[in-house]
């Protein structure tokens, strides 16, 4: 996924966030990290090839660089 667009969504687990989730893995061009306090339950509801569910406080900063963040919380 190396080639891929890199974007990070806060808030994943919320309204806004679990619906641009939802509407991003559908488009396989994105790399998609989806910040959570609850991502096994998210992961287990929306699923997706191109989405990696990670707990809120667990963010590195590899995933940071040219990574598009967007803030739903």
């Amino acid at each position: 996924m190396n080639s891929h667009k890199k974007i990070i969504i806060t808030g994943a687990s919320g309204f806004l966030g679990s619906h641009l989730v939802e509407r991003l893995k559908e488009d396989e061009q994105y790399e998609v990290y989806a910040l959570s306090s609850k991502p096994e339950e998210l992961e287990n509801r929306l699923g997706g090839e191109n989405i990696e569910y990670v707990y809120k406080d667990d963010l590195k900063a590899e995933m940071l660089k040219d990574s598009i963040v967007i803030n739903c919380e």
